[in-house]
Parts: C-alpha cells; sequence; structure tokens
C-alpha cells in the first residue's frame, strides 16, 4: 500500500510536486503523466527514498521512507532513466550498489544482478561480464 497525503517537494522558489494526494491498494496500477517539469520524476525519487519531500506525509507499507529507506528499497523495485544517485557510476557499480543496499550476496547477489541485466536489456551498458561482478 502506498499512501501519499500533501505531498510537496520544492527547490527553493520552484515547486516541483505541490500538495499531491494518492492511495495506491496492493496490485493496483498507477501511471504518471504530464508534460516535463510536472513533478512525476521528483515524486517517484521520493518514493523510492532517494530525495526527501519538503513536507505532507508518504507511507509505504506503513514505513516512512525518512525513517525506513532501506526496508522501503529493499521492496521497490525502480529503473531510472539516470542514474539517480551517484552519477559518475557505471551500470555495473550501480547494480552492485543496488545489491548491496538489498543485502544480496555471493549467487543471490550474481543472480539478481543476472535478472535485471537480463530483463532490462542492461548487456550492452554493462560492458563486461556479469560473473565479473560481486567478486
Amino acid at each position: 500500500m502506498i499512501e501519499v497525503s500533501h505531498l510537496t517537494k520544492a527547490y527553493g522558489a520552484f515547486t516541483a510536486v505541490d500538495d499531491l494526494s494518492f492511495k495506491l491498494a496492493p496490485g493496483e496500477i498507477l501511471g504518471f503523466l504530464g508534460p516535463n517539469g510536472a513533478g512525476k520524476s521528483t515524486t517517484i525519487r521520493i518514493l523510492t527514498c532517494y530525495l526527501p519531500r519538503t513536507s505532507g506525509e508518504v507511507l509505504i507499507d506503513g514505513m516512512d521512507p525518512a525513517e525506513a529507506p532501506l526496508a522501503i528499497r529493499r521492496q521497490i523495485g525502480y529503473l531510472p532513466e539516470n542514474n539517480p544517485v551517484y552519477e559518475d557510476f557505471e551500470v555495473g557499480e550501480f547494480l552492485e550498489w543496488a545489491a548491496e543496499m538489498r543485502g544480496l550476496r555471493g549467487e543471490d547477489r550474481v543472480k539478481a544482478i543476472r535478472r535485471a541485466v537480463e530483463s532490462c536489456g542492461l548487456g550492452d551498458a554493462l560492458g563486461k561480464d556479469i560473473g565479473a561482478l560481486s567478486k
């Protein structure tokens, strides 16, 4: 369950998300549609714990992203267009970091990275053999 109530994100004088509220029950699908600058990516980054909100309330399975970011990141898959954390990460480094944040080790880590690479078509962007990761 995702519950967003009066979510606002401001960057100085610019407000990217202004008083957004919605609820999403398990199994429901929600799409964010709007022009560039409408706050779609900002909202997703807040929900996935990559960006703090300015005000409002966000609960994901009863957890607040500001208080339980690792637990939430373990539950939510997020494939951004660009790396939202460390812009100088290469694809493999980001996948390693994401696996680390989820507490994955050994063969489970390699399998998860392989699954992400294959399902998202990241083989060319990876630039190295998947087996070379996590070593």
